[in-house]
């Protein structure tokens, strides 16, 4: 009930990139279940309209995401790479350059451990914080999606 509260009294623009946001969550979570990886891209790829920003509301990249962690809690699932898959759809949609980064690292007890984040400008939109990534070997980077 709070959820919802906190929902209805955001501004409309901010309940519209939720909305997004939860909505492409759970395309993509069912999309990797279901399709091969590059499929999936490339139909994130396909250009849809920008309902994230509007001439009167500018749009923050940090705001993306943190939509997209907030949605992530009501779909079962949302790993980081659905969660940077969707950022980065997002990120595109409002103008922004996205890089998708796969990476791999050892964990403390020797296996092998997996994880995806979105950079922008330079910058760590979702996925952990620069010196949080550091320990990753990254072999996958795409712009864009």
């Amino acid at each position: 009930m709070r959820s919802a509260l906190r929902f209805l009294s955001s501004p409309a623009a901010e309940r519209r990139i939720l909305i997004k946001a939860v909505t492409l969550l759970w395309i993509v979570r069912i999309g990797l279940w279901i399709l091969p990886f590059q499929r999936l891209r490339t139909l994130l790829s396909i250009r849809s309209a920008n309902i994230v920003a509007t001439k009167s509301v500018p749009v923050q990249a940090e705001r993306i995401a943190r939509c997209v962690k907030v949605m992530s809690r009501f779909v079962p699932a949302a790993t980081c790479l659905a969660q940077s898959l969707v950022t980065v759809k997002l990120l595109e949609d409002a103008g922004f350059p996205a890089c998708l980064r796969i990476g791999v690292a050892r964990d403390k007890s020797g296996e092998l451990e997996a994880h995806a984040w979105v950079e922008s400008k330079g910058k760590v939109i979702i996925g952990g914080t620069h010196a949080d990534l550091q320990r990753f070997t990254v072999l996958h980077a795409v712009e864009g999606t």
